[in-house]
């Protein structure tokens, strides 16, 4: 089944609301009704700008803000407004002073639409709200609550999918497929899951539980709720004009509230008449059942029974649905967009779900990697980019200067940008996007033009970052055989593996001061003999096929990886004639390695920053991060390859030999969360007795030779005592700088 999905910008209903909710006027009326319009505009205008000469008497700064800054008052009509748009002051605000902001503004849409501010997501903070938050977390919310609804999603991901299915039957072809508007189908979707798990309800899309005129209606009160809390109402900008009702939204929204109450009354009618019915005993408990039998006849904050329950599920529904539809839509959108991403989480979806079955909700804790594109999603494009202004309970003073005022005449209420405080912590973070490129193209062959491709990818990226992410699916056959071996290998017992030792620098089993590092080396590994004749029978004297087999085969997979990028970057060069005379005389030394969780998951560094010192690495790891590098304005940022990546890194041997063509790679590992970080690194140095220099074509009178020829098994002994003294510097220049 093939669909095309097609985004089109339309003026529909969905985006635009026309409330016809003005009054017919005869034209005199029309006339009197526009001069009195425009003086009271005209008053407006003299009375914000007589205003803004004068010093903010409720929130006053230090410094004169920036487009950047953190915090800035802004004008919201006649009140003042402290913009906050960054997180170090949003954190600020809701744990240093969040006794200060528990509550929101009561707005004319909270008053109408809202029974008074009984939906607890937009009543005042004090003993109702407490306790309908208490309700709504432990009885309706519960983790237990919520799997007991699991085959209402299940039922209907499945339906949508099914009618999907069909539409592309009956409109569609294999060639052509058919267009669907996304966004639709996803509200489809969740309002009848939110609307099934709250009322036990279904009304969009076929097979709905209700005529269709119904339907109709509970689609349009849905519209005109949402849309209504968006308009601009005058009243909430400059209180003292309350009485004038401006373009009708006030009357609009005593009707939408009116015809929804009256939608609602009538599940709650259905389901105290089933209750009556079943004596009291209903197996199967939508939310609204479970409320007639917590709150039955209490009454909470002056509201009666009934107000809370309609207030209560009529929250949910909104709340849920469209923040998600929102999520959803830019989700798919940025995916669509982004090929790469788009391709790591099908392969991740692939190794952990497989193509023969349906994605399951017990799945999605091993989806790391579309956690984390869900998570981007919503931090470029929060459904909400501005959360509601808060009121100040009392006055206090923020760390940049600000003072906010709790009066009534003159409040200064926070209002806090989502959008500019998610973009703004890019700059701030540690992520990283690293170029991806891909390697398991059958025809990458030297001169064709997926090699020249790549070769010109390879050189700007080890160029611009001085690593990048190597995709290569074959290494997915060999995932789960390779972390779970290396979990094996670890939990030996730590006499069994000190038997691991060579009388080579860094080779056999190494333990790091540190406690959180310890790995095994294994040199010359694409000898296969080394691997299933030294390391396996050393750890166990009974043998071990499966994981030997499996570890031959990775140390030859990226061996032969090692080989293309080293050639293609000689390529770039121009120096590529040396190409046999480096494979002939390189020695690939494997690596496993393990880092264990921190204690008490707080961060800790797994092993300093440094430079690798043979030519290339590859680092081929599991789901746990750690991995972070230096980019050149001297910020760390965090690595997270796909399952199907390595990370390809430049080392010092490198450098020299390119006479600095190329800058090494200057990285750490810092571990935190409460999971052992496996991985295995290939590292490619060059033999005993071979001297590492820089090829003659990169040398001349502008670009001097910047070392001396050096062996790079000598010199990884000077390194090492170079390690164990903290000498500072780089050792390769101390050791053969010219």
């Amino acid at each position: 089944m093939r669909i095309t999905l097609k985004w089109v910008e339309t003026k529909s209903s969905n985006y635009t609301c026309n409330f016809n909710g003005s009054l017919l006027m005869d034209p005199l009326q029309q006339c009197l009704f526009t001069i009195f319009s425009t003086l009271v505009a005209l008053s407006c205008c003299v009375y914000f700008y007589q205003s803004s000469k004068k010093r903010s008497r409720s929130c006053h700064r230090p410094h004169a803000p920036t487009r950047w800054s953190a915090t800035h008052p802004q004008r919201l009509g006649s009140n003042k407004v402290l913009v906050v748009s960054s997180w170090e002051m949003a954190k600020e605000c809701f744990t240093v002073h969040d006794k200060v902001f528990p509550t929101r503004l009561n707005t004319v849409a909270s008053r109408l639409l809202t029974y008074d501010s009984a939906m607890f997501g937009f009543a005042p903070y004090g003993p109702y709200w407490r306790e309908m938050r208490k309700i709504a977390t432990v009885e309706l919310l519960s983790s237990n609550r919520i799997d007991m609804l699991e085959h209402i999603r299940v039922s209907e991901m499945k339906t949508a999918i099914r009618e999907l299915y069909i539409f592309w039957l009956g409109k569609g072809s294999g060639e052509s497929g058919v267009c669907v508007d996304m966004k639709q189908w996803f509200g489809d979707l969740t309002h009848n899951i939110a609307l099934r798990m709250v009322g036990g309800k279904r009304y969009f899309g076929p097979n709905v539980d209700c005529e269709e005129a119904e339907a109709r209606r509970c689609k349009k009160l849905m519209r005109d709720f949402s849309d209504l809390f968006g308009v601009f109402v005058l009243s909430d900008a400059i209180p003292f004009l309350g009485w004038l009702d401006f373009q009708g939204h006030e009357k609009a929204m005593k009707r939408t509230a009116k015809e929804l109450d009256r939608f609602v009354r009538g599940w709650l009618e259905e389901h105290k008449q089933r209750r009556l019915m079943s004596g009291g005993v209903i197996e199967e408990q939508d939310f609204m059942d479970v409320l007639l039998n917590i709150i039955e006849d209490a009454d909470i904050g002056g509201f009666d029974a009934d107000t809370i329950n309609k207030a209560t599920c009529l929250v949910l529904v909104f709340a849920g649905n469209d923040t998600t539809v929102v999520a959803l839509t830019w989700a798919l959108s940025l995916l669509l967009n982004n090929p790469c991403v788009l391709k790591k989480a099908q392969d991740e979806l692939d190794m952990h779900v497989g193509k023969h079955r349906q994605l399951q909700e017990s799945d999605i804790k091993n989806l790391v990697y579309l956690k984390a594109v869900v998570k981007e999603a919503l931090r470029l494009y929060p459904p909400v980019p501005v959360i509601g202004l808060r009121a100040a309970l009392e006055d206090c003073t923020l760390s940049t200067g600000y003072h906010i005022s709790s009066g009534k005449r003159f409040p200064s209420p926070p209002l806090f940008v989502c959008f500019g405080i998610h973009r703004k912590m890019v700059s701030l973070g540690t992520e990283a996007k690293l170029p991806v490129i891909d390697f398991s193209n059958q025809n990458l062959k030297p001169g064709s033009p997926e090699w020249d491709l790549a070769k010109h990818q390879v050189r700007q990226a080890l160029e611009e970052y001085s690593c990048f992410e190597a995709s290569l699916d074959q290494v997915l056959e060999l995932r789960d055989s390779v972390f779970g071996g290396l979990e094996q290998l670890f939990d030996l017992p730590l006499e069994t593996k000190k038997l691991y030792v060579s009388d080579k620098t860094f080779r056999g089993y190494f333990g790091h001061p540190s406690k959180l590092l310890e790995s095994m080396m294994v040199d010359e590994s694409q000898i296969a003999e080394n691997i299933e004749q030294r390391l396996i029978p050393t750890l166990w004297p009974q043998g071990n096929t499966s994981f030997s087999k499996t570890l031959v085969c990775f140390a030859e997979l990226s061996t032969r990886l090692e080989k293309t990028i080293r050639r293609m970057v000689l390529e770039s060069f121009g120096v590529d004639k040396y190409t046999d005379e480096l494979s002939d005389n390189m020695n690939y030394m494997l690596k496993l390695i393990k880092y264990k969780a921190p204690p008490n998951g707080e961060p800790a560094s797994g092993i300093i920053d440094h430079h690798d010192q043979n030519m290339l690495t590859l680092l081929y790891q599991n789901e746990v991060d750690g991995l972070q590098f230096q980019n050149k304005d001297g910020e760390w940022k965090n690595v997270k390859p796909s399952p199907n990546s390595f990370i390809v890194l430049v080392g010092e041997s490198l450098r020299a030999w390119l006479n600095g063509g190329l800058s090494s790679t200057y990285h750490h590992v810092l571990m935190k969360g409460n999971k052992a970080r496996y991985g295995l690194g290939l590292f490619a140095g060059t033999r005993a007795g071979y001297h590492v220099k820089a090829a003659e074509e990169l040398v001349n009178d502008e670009n001097p030779s910047m070392f001396k020829p050096f062996d790079y098994e000598d010199y990884l002994g000077f390194y090492l005592s170079h390690v164990i003294l903290g000498r500072g510097g780089s050792p390769l220049e101390q050791y053969c700088g010219v």
